[in-house]
């Protein structure tokens, strides 16, 4: 065999073994799960996830729990002023947190993060019968939700019968990037109820929720919700399916969907009264008596972008 053919044929194929190598590196290294660096601590009951969470310190650092099975709770697990937890699922998950008393699952004081990746979300719940919020946004806690589930929760009759999914409190905020809220009911917000709180929506499903009254995905009151993405759909209330607001301004803009919700007045939108600013979006195929896009009582619409397509009414 001639030395020279073989070197320069050695050299011409280098390249490309090598590009072939990092691209495959690429394309299993993204196709494996990818679950967050190795959590602080791993927990397979409620003994000992209250533990993790009484352990964290205080302190802006992120403390990661790894929830590695289904844990029920006998009350709300409080997440305190001071600490930053992030809660995930091991592998084999997703996992569920489910309350088996007539409290909210979670209420955050501090600040809880729910969910790294696709991957590793939780499911947030209530054991068959018992009642309460998914998640209690306290005031001044702030809740971010990237992935996993908040579903199957029926919000308490007492107090403000409200938040079937989330209840954010006065000065508490909500800020979802992604996972699903779902198959909640309530009085008022199915999906999520902001009370003079913060709720900015940029991506994530609020679908299936049901609210007696107001708001079966969304009930924002005398507070700015700004919806960037994601999607409201399927939702059923009296007043606003999709979306309610009282004395609110309702920013929709991006790639936000609201559709196929269901209501008496305002199928996909209805304010009480506030301001609508439709910069971008959809409001399409919700259904309603009055209104089946969008029901205005008191207030305006400014409407720069988006389209709002093929509602029905009856009236």
């Amino acid at each position: 065999m001639n030395k020279n053919r073989t070197i320069r044929t050695i050299r011409k194929t280098m390249p490309v073994a090598i590009a072939m190598a990092i691209a495959l590196t690429l394309l299993f290294g993204f196709m494996m799960p990818a679950y967050a660096a190795a959590p602080d601590a791993s927990v397979s009951n409620a003994a000992g996830l209250i533990g993790a969470v009484s352990a964290a310190p205080a302190g802006p650092a992120p403390y990661t729990i790894e929830l590695t099975n289904d844990i029920e709770l006998t009350g709300s697990l409080i997440i305190p002023v001071g600490k930053n937890i992030i809660l995930i699922s091991g592998e084999g998950g997703p996992f569920s947190l489910i309350c088996a008393a007539d409290q909210d699952t979670l209420t955050v004081s501090g600040k809880l993060t729910l969910g790294t990746t696709d991957l590793d979300g939780i499911i947030v719940t209530h054991r068959g019968g018992k009642k309460g919020s998914g998640v209690h946004v306290g005031s001044n806690g702030f809740l971010i939700m990237n992935s996993g589930e908040i579903s199957g929760n029926i919000g308490r009759s007492t107090g403000i019968p409200s938040g079937g999914g989330v209840y954010v409190n006065v000065d508490g905020s909500f800020e979802m990037y992604g996972g699903t809220i779902a198959n909640n009911k309530v009085e008022m917000g199915g999906g999520v109820y902001a009370l003079l709180g913060s709720f900015k929506m940029h991506g994530g499903t609020i679908s299936d929720n049901i609210a007696i009254n107001g708001g079966g995905g969304v009930y924002s009151y005398d507070f700015p919700f700004e919806m960037s993405g994601g999607e409201i759909l399927n939702n059923t209330a009296f007043y606003g399916g999709g979306v309610y607001g009282y004395d609110t301004v309702f920013k929709m803009h991006g790639n936000a969907v609201i559709a196929n919700n269901t209501a008496n007045y305002g199928g996909g939108v209805n304010l009480r009264s506030g301001v609508l600013e439709m910069a971008g979006g959809e409001i399409t195929n919700n259904t309603a008596s009055m209104g089946g896009g969008v029901h205005l009582r008191v207030g305006t619409i400014e409407i720069s972008g988006g389209e709002i397509t093929n509602n029905s009414a009856t009236v």
